[in-house]
């Protein structure tokens, strides 16, 4: 900030004329050094602090130290205060690799049994756990207790239950050997197709549905039509089903040969022939993270399996059920946690949470696929 005032360069210049005309008028005393006895520039530089008025003494208008135009008679102009500078932002933080930092193994997990006797559950659209209870379609509340949605639609030995982007319900009956749909605004099902004996349901590509056949059997359902095919035929009793990452490659469980098959899935929908990739016990359900592992549960051991890509065979956890028959990631809506593996026991009522810190594998992308 400028210091000095041109209201005290003008006294100064005021007193010089009046010693020019009177002798005998001593000219105020100079506060400046003697060794510049010359008035300081008009318009000092900026830059230069110590430049100042002649005289040093107080401003006429009270202003003590404020700098001034010199050209301007009409008095002081405050300093122009630099405008304020906001600190640097700080760098955002360094991305977390989730799948390079799963967490450790086995996983905690919680137990709740206020939930029906069921053999498949799966999430909706608007994030809700329904799964069957008896002949019914109910929905488990995340804070306790669930409740009906559909009456007496399924027959007396469960099946496969997937929700679609439309809302509505696709049911595989294992008793009556058919896949029905359920519309939430009906009462009774539509649009129903005779299967043999099914097992398991994963959504595909491009509204598809793949259902596992314990008759030996993979079909492929369009779901807008009805139309099916079966795309897979052989001895082989099919449970288990569940798509790699990409949605390139189905993994289909053999729960007769206690193993895990793969067959890749080409743009038209159609499926390669089974490869065998490895043994694992019962591969009753399967559900893929976001990282491309597989989770497989089944049989009584209660035991709960992770395989990643390389192959590898580890436990997640033991809940030390019964018969494990269903499994899915949380939809992170309605209280249900999207990094959470959810498990379902038939037998014993009882419905785990594991927590795996991971998220489940996206939807299916809406490829075009031939009919």
């Amino acid at each position: 900030m400028e210091e000095g005032s041109a209201g005290g360069d003008g006294a100064g210049e005021s007193g010089g004329a009046a010693g020019s005309s009177n002798p005998d008028r001593k000219p105020p005393p100079r506060t400046s050094p003697p060794s510049d006895p010359d008035p300081a520039p008009a318009d000092p530089e900026p830059s230069d602090p110590g430049a100042g008025g002649a005289s040093g003494q107080p401003d006429p208008s009270g202003q003590t130290g404020v700098g001034t135009d010199a050209g301007s008679p009409s008095g002081p102009m405050a300093d122009a205060m630099p405008e304020p500078v906001d600190p640097p932002a700080s760098p955002p933080p360094e991305p977390v690799d989730v799948c390079a930092n799963l967490a450790a193994l086995p996983v905690a997990f919680t137990t709740r049994t206020d939930v029906p006797v069921t053999d498949e559950f799966t999430f909706d659209g608007q994030g809700n756990l329904l799964a069957f209870d008896g002949r019914d379609v109910v929905r488990i509340n995340a804070n306790g207790g669930f409740e009906p949605l559909f009456r007496n639609v399924l027959g007396a030995r469960g099946g496969a239950l997937r929700a679609l982007d439309t809302g509505e319900l696709m049911v595989a009956d294992y008793q009556r050997e058919e896949i029905f749909r359920l519309d939430p605004g009906e009462s009774r099902p539509s649009r129903s197709s005779n299967v043999r004996r099914p097992m398991k349901m994963v959504r595909g590509p491009a509204d598809t549905l793949f259902v596992s056949s314990s008759n030996g059997f993979i079909y492929r359902i369009d779901v807008r039509t009805g139309n099916q095919r079966v795309v897979v035929s052989g001895r082989t009793e099919w449970s288990g089903l569940t798509f790699d990452v990409g949605y390139n490659t189905l993994y289909a469980g053999a729960d007769d040969e206690d193993a895990i098959y793969t067959l890749s899935l080409d743009a038209a929908g159609n499926l390669g022939p089974p490869r065998r990739w490895l043994r694992v016990d019962v591969p009753k359900a399967m559900a893929t993270d976001a990282c491309g592992n597989i989770y497989v549960v089944g049989g009584n051991s209660g035991t709960v399996r992770r395989i990643d890509a390389e192959g590898r065979v580890q436990t997640v956890a033991n809940v030390r059920a019964d018969d494990l028959w269903s499994v899915a990631f949380g939809s992170g809506q309605q209280g249900w946690s999207e990094t959470s593996l959810y498990v379902m026991d038939y037998d014993d009522r009882g419905l785990y949470e594991l927590q795996v810190r991971v998220k489940g594998n996206p939807p299916p992308p809406p490829a075009t696929i031939i009919p």
